[in-house]
């Protein structure tokens, strides 16, 4: 595969992992800052919690690890399957804001529904919510 510069491609294309224009399984990879993760045929994971049995990056602590990756191939700050993630590790942050809603990620980042929740850690912006009650949705998120 080419770049659009002509030159034989090194990065991602329709969500494929190329290095030299090949496509390639080749693990953790990072593109433009961005960590990915590359797998058979060098399809980019998404969506996922990963095993990082292959690591072409810098940063050799990642390998073995478990990592969750985004809807966009990206490590995962966010939420995927009613758990909190930061930087693909399942993380008890309290009040987190996610895509502009609020949600309460708990004990291993699991995700709270259907009840008042206490707000005792919170890590967004609207510090007037700590130490309050909040009522959470069947969807997660906090009723405004």
């Amino acid at each position: 595969a080419f770049g659009a510069d002509g030159k034989l491609l090194t990065g991602i294309l329709n969500d494929v992992y190329y290095e030299d224009g090949a496509a390639k399984m080749a693990g953790l990879v990072e593109v433009d800052g961005d960590l990915y993760f590359a797998g058979n045929g060098g399809a980019i994971v998404k969506n996922k919690v990963q095993n990082i049995w292959a690591n072409a990056t810098d940063d050799a602590s990642l390998t073995g690890k478990n990592r969750a990756f985004g809807a966009d191939g990206k490590l995962l700050t966010g939420i995927l399957n009613d758990v909190y993630y930061k930087d693909g590790v399942a993380t008890m942050a309290g009040l987190v804001e996610v895509d502009g809603d609020c949600y309460f990620a708990g004990g291993a980042g699991a995700i709270v529904k259907d009840k008042v929740q206490y707000i005792w850690m919170n890590s967004t912006d609207n510090a007037e919510l700590t130490e309050t009650n909040q009522t959470f949705g069947a969807d997660d998120r906090m009723v405004a």
